[in-house]
């Protein structure tokens, strides 16, 4: 962020303010928030959890120093959200996600992580059938999540569950693929990006299935809001889709998150950056790869 110009301590307020402010609206527009609020806490704090990167950190590091991180990764990442429950004076609630992320800290789900999950994705790889594997517990919990709602008959918190299982989805895009794996399609840039378009679209929407069927069923007057949802979602996973080819190889970059947040605010601004990073995912693409 420095070396893009920005200034790090008002990109720390900032972060400060947009969560706190998504976290209020949260608690204001969605019932039984502070149950949701505190299972994402711990859902963020298990994914530090996951073997590889632990591993990782026990080759770098004593066994002292390496437990004392995972304390103070979990600790820091829970602080925020133990803060604001108890701003909302759910204190029990507070203090069973600061303990909770405390006691994840000594634990590595392997066995977990290593399950091999079937997906109806396998016969276009990569970032689906990755992404859902890796994820799968998410989208259990969601769909969990969406049958509470209905069952207690509270549209917005259906709809929260909904949009968080395609706000997953934006994530299965921020690791670039082996080049093996895309230099195998044989395509032209243009060809090869209508292909990865036209897979995200056709995988997001078996992702939203369950739920969007559920939805449309019980509230079926809404249905120009589910599809609203569903159809923008799809817009900014393709959105996440090319900003990863316009920069491939690399990881995703600071520009891409501000284009993909900027677009999430002023939804007009999408066609803008689907156009932007259209062509210069097709230029990167045609140089380095295709």
């Amino acid at each position: 962020m420095e070396a893009l110009g920005f200034n790090v301590v008002i990109a720390y307020i900032l972060t400060a303010l947009v969560f706190a402010g998504t976290s209020q609206l949260l608690f204001e527009k969605v019932k039984f928030a502070e149950y949701i609020y505190a299972v994402l806490a711990l859902m963020v704090c298990y994914t530090l959890s996951e073997p590889n990167r632990n591993t990782y950190l026990q080759l770098l590091f004593h066994k002292k120093e390496y437990q004392l991180i995972r304390l103070i990764e979990n600790g820091l990442l829970a602080l925020p959200f133990f803060v604001l429950l108890l701003f909302q004076n759910q204190y029990t609630l507070a203090v069973i996600v600061f303990s909770g992320a405390i006691i994840l800290s000594f634990f590595r789900f392997t066995v977990i992580n290593r399950l091999i999950i079937p997906t109806p994705f396998y016969k276009k790889p990569f970032e689906f059938i990755v992404g859902f594997r890796k994820n799968y517990f998410l989208f259990i919990g969601y769909v969990a999540l969406a049958s509470i709602a209905i069952y207690v008959d509270n549209f917005n918190l259906a709809i929260f569950a909904l949009v968080l299982s395609q706000l997953t989805c934006l994530n299965f895009y921020t690791k670039p693929e082996p080049l093996f794996y895309v230099w195998t399609h044989a395509f032209k840039a243009s060809k090869f990006l209508n292909y990865k378009i036209q897979t995200a679209t056709l995988q997001s929407l078996i992702i939203s299935l369950p739920i969007g069927i559920a939805l449309l069923f019980f509230y079926g007057q809404y249905w120009y809001i589910i599809g609203l949802i569903i159809i923008l979602s799809i817009f900014y996973i393709m959105l996440m889709l090319l900003g990863k080819y316009a920069y491939y190889p690399a990881e995703v970059n600071l520009i891409q998150v501000l284009a993909v947040a900027f677009s999430i605010m002023f939804p007009p601004f999408l066609l803008i950056s689907l156009s932007y990073f259209y062509m210069k995912a097709k230029q990167n693409l045609s140089l380095r790869v295709l």
